[in-house]
């Protein structure tokens, strides 16, 4: 089970930014990756962590966790995101991937591409930082708090074979 919680400086601004629709939390959801042969390929949370310091360069004693499915709905379509957030180096960071339903199975969801990563040194004793991604694939990151606070956005697009490959190359095949 992946479960995430974060705290909101106003509950009644939706921090994903689409259409203040509050996420539902998802439990029991099986995360994976689709590989060459379309065939979907459960990971563990520790293999997700590796992706992210892949493609979003993060140290590899970057330490992620508090792992979180949220489910939106937006003009009447139902979108997934992988939550979760975790220190590299000095930075706190906060990462949202989009997910894809595998065989209309709501409960079986693949990484679908598209990660937004927000990291801030200073901003993690104020709100925000943030990461949000809306439907259409933009990154945002939520605006800091406090004096001196910046936020460090990066967002990473991957087709479904360069992340196929990843999880290969590092033993996870299907």
């Amino acid at each position: 089970m992946l479960a995430f919680f974060s705290c909101k400086q106003n509950d009644a601004v939706d921090n994903l930014g689409k259409n203040n629709n509050t996420p539902k939390a998802r439990e029991s959801v099986t995360i994976g990756y689709i590989n060459d042969e379309e065939e979907f390929v459960p990971i563990e949370n520790e293999h997700i962590v590796a992706y992210y310091q892949h493609i979003e360069h993060l140290s590899s004693s970057a330490i992620l966790e508090d792992f979180e499915v949220r489910e939106e709905v937006d003009n009447g379509t139902t979108h997934y995101y992988l939550y979760n957030h975790g220190i590299d180096g000095n930075d706190h960071a906060k990462i949202v991937s989009n997910l894809s339903v595998y065989n209309n199975d709501p409960t079986t969801l693949a990484l679908a591409g598209k990660t937004c990563t927000c990291k801030s040194e200073s901003c993690i004793e104020a709100w925000g930082c943030d990461a949000s991604l809306t439907a259409g694939g933009s990154c945002s990151c939520s605006p800091c708090t406090g004096e001196g606070s910046k936020c460090e956005k990066t967002s990473t697009t991957s087709s479904l074979s360069a992340i196929s490959n990843f999880f290969v190359s590092i033993g996870i095949v299907g």
